[in-house]
C-alpha cells in the first residue's frame, strides 16, 4: 500500500475519507517512535505507523489511528524522527489536473502527464499455453482513456490528496494520488466490478507521457533491462512455467535531464474465486487467475504504460488451483498501490534522495525497503518501534525419521511402508526406534553444528496410524534429544484439534509453532476444512496461548484474505517455494518479497517452511554447489523473512524410486552422511545471515571425516574457535553410538552409545576471544559393530 503497511480492505473504506480524517486536529500527549534500520542501505521514504496518535504540531500526518511519518534513517542504524522535525524541501513535486489526467513537475522539470484507462476483452475460446503467455496482444491498439476529473480531498504537513473516479464497460476505477512536500508520489488504484465475471481478460493501463525522459530502465522479477522505444516486459514468456507466477515488473526508473523517478510497485494479491462441488474436488476457494497482479511496462515512443492485469489467463499446469479468466464481483474490489521517488529538480538537488540521478542500484534498494518485512511493535503505551528488515534470520530444515529413514526397493521394503509416494509411514523406526535410536541422535547433532536451530517435523499426522503409546515413547524419545541439543521443533501436522493441542501441551518448551495442513493454501480452501481450522486454533491457544499457529501458500497471498472475510485467524503468514530452472534463480526474490509485503500489511510475521530447487538436480553436486547459494541469497539479502526452513536434510531410500521417477534429491547430507558440496554453502549462508550469538557462530569448528577401522584406534584432533568478543569455558564431552569407544584425553572412561550422552569429563579449555583449542579423541570401533557411519 502506499505507507506501509495498511490492510487491503480499509484502503477501500477510506480511499474518499481522507479529508475528513486530516481535517481534524489531534489534540494528545506526545508519542516518542524508534525506527530500527536492518538493512545495509539508507531508508528515506514516509511510513504509516499503526496506532500511534501524534500532536497537533508533530513532524507528521495523522491519518485515522496511525500516524505516516517520514523516515531518514542511515544504513544499520536508528533514528527517532519525530524527535528532528521535518526538514526543509528544495523540490515539491506539484500535480495538476490536466486533459482528464494529471500533470507532474518537481521544481522546475517537466515531468509529463499521467492518464488512466481500463482494457476489456471478451475471450471466445479456453486459454492455452501458448495464449496464457500472449496477453500483450490485448495492448497492441490505441489507449483508451478513462476521463477523470481529479479534485483536491485532503491536506496535511507531509502530504496533499488528489483523487477521481471513472467507469467504462462495467469497470469502475477510484484513484487517489498523496503527493508529498519531500519528493514522493503515492498512488493508489481501487478497481470495482460490475462486468460479466467469466471468459475474460482485463487490466488498468496507467500511460505516463515523458516527453523529456532521456533513459529507462525495468527490473522485472529481480532482472533489471533497458526499457527501449517499442520494448515491452515479457509478459511471462520465457524458461520455465515460474514466470506464470510472478508479479512481473517489480520497478521503473526514468531519467531527465534534470530529474529522475524511480516507480515501484507493491505485491498486491490476485482476489479468490468460489468452486462449486464436483466429483474430484469439494466445494472451495481457489486464486482468481494468478498468485499476484500481473504487472508488465511497454514503451511507445515518450509514452511508458504501467499494465496491472486483473483477469488473465494461466498454463494449464496451474489451472486446477487457479481460476483463470475471472473478474471479481461487485464485492471483491482489488486494489494495488505503487510509489514514485523523485530526484533532482531545480539546480539538480533535493528531491527524495538528494540528487539528480537515481542509481538502478538505489531504486532497488528502495523498492525492498518498501515491499520489505517492517515490523511494528509496541515497547511501552507512547513508544513504538518500526523495523526495517530482520536483525538475522533463525534457520532450520526438515528431518522427520518416521518417513524418511525408511528403505524401498520396490518389491523389497520396509515392513510398515504405508505407500509408494512421498513421504510414506515407516512404521518399523517408529515402532522399533531404539534400533533407530542412534541414528536419530546422529543427524540431530549434523544438524545442530550445521547451524539450524529447528527441526520441522513434516507430516506428523503420519505416525497416527500407530498405537497411542507407541506415538508418545517415540516422540518423549525425539523431544527429549531436542532439549539435549538446545533445538527447537515445528509441528507441521494434520490431525484433530484435541490431539495437536495434546501434542503442544506435551512438549511445549521445543515446540516453535504448528503448521496446519501442509501447503493446503496453495490449491485453495476447502469449504470443509474452515470450521475445523478454527477449531484447531482455538484448541492450541487454550492450552499455549502465545503458540503461533498458520496455513501456508507459495504466493498466493490472496488466500490469506479470503481467511480472514472467513474469520479464521492465523499468527503467521506461511509459503512454500521451490526453483526449477536456472532461469528461475533472479525471481525467487519475488517469491519472498511478496509474502513480505503482505504479512506486513496485516502485521503478521512472513515465515518460509520449505524452499529449495528441484530439477536443478540433475546438475552434478559441483556444478550445483556454483548455483545454490543464490537460490537462497536471493531471498535472504532482502532480509525479508526472520524464520527460514531449508527441505531437506539427508537423502532416503524411503520413497519408491521407479514410480517416483521426478523425486527430487535436493538434500544437504547424503546417505552415507557426509555433506554434499552445497551444505558447506548453506553453513557459509547460516553464518552470514544467521543470529550472530547462535551457537555455531560464537563457537566455530570445521567439517573432517576420518575412516576408522575394526580393531585400529584412531586419534580425532577436534578443534574449536572462540568467534565471540567474551571469554569462554568450554567442556569436551564425548558422544557416539553404539559400537563406538570414544575416550576423551583426560578421561579414563570409554563411552559409547547412549551412556556417552550427557557425560561430562575433566576436559575443560578456557579461550579467550579468537583463541582456538584442541580436544583429542581416541576413537575404537568394537569387532561386534554393526557397519555404517
Amino acid at each position: 500500500m502506499i505507507h506501509r503497511p495498511v490492510t487491503r480492505s480499509s484502503v477501500v473504506v477510506a480511499l474518499f475519507g481522507v479529508a475528513a480524517i486530516l481535517a481534524s486536529p489531534v489534540a494528545l500527549l506526545a508519542q516518542a517512535l524508534e525506527v530500527v534500520n536492518h538493512q545495509p542501505f539508507p531508508i528515506r521514504m514516509p511510513w504509516l505507523v499503526r496506532g500511534m496518535k501524534v500532536a497537533a504540531d508533530a513532524p507528521a500526518q495523522q491519518v485515522g489511528d496511525g500516524a505516516v511519518v517520514l523516515v531518514d534513517v542511515p544504513a544499520a542504524g536508528t533514528a527517532r524522527p519525530l524527535e528532528v522535525g521535518l526538514p526543509e524541501s528544495r523540490s515539491t513535486p506539484a500535480v495538476a489536473p490536466r486533459d482528464g489526467g494529471l500533470h507532474l513537475k518537481l521544481g522546475e522539470a517537466d515531468l509529463g502527464q499521467l492518464a488512466w484507462g481500463v482494457v476489456l476483452r471478451k475471450l471466445d475460446q479456453r486459454s492455452t499455453d501458448a495464449t496464457a503467455a500472449d496477453t500483450m496482444r490485448h495492448h497492441d491498439g490505441e489507449f483508451w482513456q478513462l476521463p477523470l476529473t481529479f479534485a483536491r480531498t485532503g491536506g496535511g504537513p507531509l502530504f496533499q490528496t488528489w483523487s477521481a473516479e471513472g467507469s467504462q464497460d462495467g469497470l469502475k476505477l477510484a484513484v487517489r494520488i498523496d503527493v508529498y512536500r519531500h519528493g514522493f508520489i503515492d498512488l493508489h488504484q481501487v478497481l470495482t466490478s460490475d462486468a460479466p465475471r467469466a471468459n475474460v481478460y482485463a487490466a488498468v493501463v496507467a500511460r505516463w507521457q515523458q516527453p523529456g525522459a532521456t533513459e529507462r530502465t525495468v527490473s522485472y522479477d529481480g532482472r533489471v533491462t533497458k526499457l527501449a522505444d517499442g520494448a515491452a516486459t515479457p509478459f511471462r514468456k520465457g524458461e520455465g512455467r515460474h514466470h506464470f507466477i510472478q508479479r512481473g515488473a517489480d520497478w521503473t526508473c526514468a531519467r531527465f535531464a534534470s530529474a529522475s523517478v524511480a516507480w515501484l510497485h507493491d505485491f498486491a494479491p490476485s482476489f479468490t474465486y468460489h468452486r462449486g462441488e464436483t466429483a474430484r474436488a469439494p466445494a472451495r476457494w481457489v486464486g482468481a487467475n494468478s498468485a499476484q497482479l500481473g504487472q508488465e511496462a511497454i514503451r511507445r515512443g515518450d509514452a511508458l504504460l504501467s499494465v496491472t492485469e486483473i483477469a488473465r489467463p494461466n498454463l494449464r499446469m496451474y489451472q486446477p488451483r487457479l481460476q483463470d479468466n475471472v473478474l471479481p464481483g461487485p464485492d471483491q474490489p482489488v486494489a494495488f498501490s505503487s510509489r514514485m521517488i523523485l530526484a533532482g529538480g531545480a539546480g539538480g538537488a533535493g528531491g527524495a534522495d538528494g540528487a539528480r540521478a537515481i542509481t538502478d542500484d538505489r531504486a532497488d534498494q528502495m523498492f525492498v525497503a518498501y515491499t520489505g518485512y517492517n515490523a511494528q511493535e509496541k515497547l511501552k503505551e507512547a513508544t513504538t518501534r518500526l523495523r526495517f528488515g530482520v536483525p538475522h534470520v533463525r534457520f532450520g530444515t526438515a528431518y522427520f525419521p518416521y518417513s524418511t529413514l525408511g528403505e524401498n526397493f520396490e518389491k523389497w521394503h520396509m515392513p510398515g511402508q504405508s505407500k509408494e509416494t512421498y513421504w510414506p509411514l515407516s512404521a518399523d523406526t517408529v515402532t522399533n526406534y531404539t534400533l533407530f535410536a542412534d541414528d536419530i541422535r546422529r543427524d540431530l547433532r549434523i544438524a545442530k553444528a550445521m547451524g539450524f536451530q529447528s527441526v520441522r517435523l513434516h507430516h506428523l499426522e503420519l505416525i497416527a496410524a500407530l498405537p497411542r503409546d507407541v506415538q508418545d515413547a517415540y516422540l518423549d524419545f525425539f523431544f527429549a534429544e531436542l532439549k539435549h541439543l538446545g533445538l527447537t521443533a515445528l509441528l507441521d501436522v494434520k490431525l484433530p484439534p484435541a490431539r495437536v493441542a495434546e501434542l503442544v501441551e506435551r512438549y511445549r518448551p521445543q515446540v516453535d509453532g504448528v503448521e496446519v495442513d501442509n501447503e493446503v493454501l496453495i490449491f485453495g480452501i476447502d469449504d470443509r476444512d474452515v470450521e475445523g481450522w478454527k477449531q484447531i486454533y482455538a484448541a492450541v491457544k487454550a492450552v499455549a496461548p502465545d503458540m503461533p499457529v498458520w496455513w501456508t501458500a507459495h504466493t498466493n497471498t490472496g488466500a490469506f484474505e479470503r481467511m480472514r472475510k472467513l474469520d479464521v485467524p492465523f499468527d503467521r503468514v506461511g509459503a512454500h517455494a521451490y526453483l526449477d530452472s536456472l532461469d528461475a534463480i533472479p525471481s525467487g526474490r519475488g517469491y519472498a518479497l511478496a509474502v513480505a509485503d503482505y504479512a506486513s500489511e496485516v502485521g503478521r510475521p512472513p515465515i518460509i517452511t520449505e524452499w529449495n530447487w528441484r530439477f536443478l538436480t540433475r546438475m552434478t553436486p559441483e556444478d550445483r554447489a556454483k548455483v545454490y547459494p543464490p537460490i537462497f541469497e536471493n531471498v535472504l539479502k532482502t532480509r525479508c523473512v526472520p524464520v527460514f526452513y531449508q527441505f531437506q536434510f539427508q537423502e532416503s531410500l524411503a520413497m519408491a524410486t521407479r514410480s517416483l521417477r521426478g523425486i527430487r534429491h535436493y538434500e544437504q547430507l547424503n546417505l552415507s552422511r557426509r555433506p554434499r558440496p552445497e551444505a558447506f554453502e548453506m553453513m557459509k549462508l547460516i553464518r552470514t545471515y544467521g543470529d550472530p550469538a547462535a551457537p555455531q557462530n560464537v563457537l566455530r569448528t570445521e567439517y573432517q571425516a576420518v575412516e576408522v577401522r575394526e580393531g585400529q584406534p584412531l586419534r580425532v584432533k577436534v578443534s574449536v574457535t572462540n568467534a565471540s568478543d567474551k571469554p569462554r569455558k568450554i567442556f569436551a564431552t564425548a558422544e557416539g553410538p553404539a559400537g563406538v569407544e570414544l575416550v576423551l584425553q583426560g578421561d579414563p572412561t570409554p563411552r559409547s552409545g547412549a551412556e556417552a550422552t550427557l557425560q561430562r569429563d575433566a576436559r575443560t579449555l578456557d579461550l579467550a576471544p579468537g583463541a582456538t583449542g584442541t580436544a583429542l579423541l581416541d576413537v575404537t570401533v568394537a569387532p561386534d559393530a554393526l557397519p555404517g557411519f
